[in-house]
């Protein structure tokens, strides 16, 4: 299950079922909840996707900011 990222759905009866997920999967949901969470960042990370859709892209090489 967790090589392959599945989902594995628990049915009880007729009450609530259950999900159980890999951790990695499970972390990357929580830190998604997070970065969401504020309006502001929300919108700044719509706003970069806009922009990249829009190919307002800008390449940096990461030994610059190495040297800073």
């Amino acid at each position: 299950m967790e090589a392959n990222n599945e989902t594995l759905i628990v049915k009880r009866g007729s009450g609530d079922g259950a999900v159980i997920i890999s951790m990695k999967e499970y972390n990357s949901l929580m830190e998604t909840v997070h970065l969401l969470k504020s309006l502001t960042n929300a919108a700044g990370m719509y706003e970069s996707l806009e922009q990249m859709k829009g190919g307002d892209v800008h390449h940096v090489d990461s030994d610059d900011y190495l040297r800073e």
